[in-house]
């Protein structure tokens, strides 16, 4: 989608007169009719100024994603990423480790431990689904 596209969709979508849009982003309606028909690209600070009034991402604005408005992570939400990353780092590197030195076979990660670790790590996430974090390492440690 071009800027001038999403201009359009948005004004309809806010049922806008392009006068109307125009003055909501400080522009004259020849300006605001100049980047709604795709003849030129919007500065970067009327680029914020339009994600702001359409409530859209500037990613989306500039073509760079589908999503008009993609989901906001809350803080809770990121932390618990961030640190089931830095376990599954953490204990694939211990894998790696222990499968190095010689040790009993029952305290060495069988594949399907380690398969699912290298498929965290490239972003694949887990063939099922964990409630917790919790419940996530007492699965891994069972399998180890």
């Amino acid at each position: 989608m071009t800027i001038g596209e999403a201009l359009r969709r948005f004004r309809a979508e806010f049922k806008l007169k392009q006068e109307e849009a125009a003055t909501a982003l400080g522009l004259t309606r020849q300006a605001y009719y100049f980047y709604e028909v795709d003849k030129g690209i919007p500065p970067a600070d009327k680029i914020l100024k339009l994600a702001t009034v359409f409530n859209v991402s500037t990613d989306y604005l500039l073509g760079l994603s589908d999503e008009p408005r993609p989901k906001k992570y809350d803080e809770r939400e990121v932390a618990e990423a961030f640190a089931l990353r830095d376990v599954f780092s953490a204990m694939l590197k211990r894998a790696i480790v222990d499968v190095s030195k010689p040790k009993a076979a029952e305290s060495v990660p069988n594949a399907e431990t380690l398969t699912a670790i290298a498929e965290v790590e490239r972003g694949e996430g887990l063939s099922r689904e964990f409630t917790s974090a919790d419940d996530l390492m007492k699965d891994l440690m069972s399998n180890a």
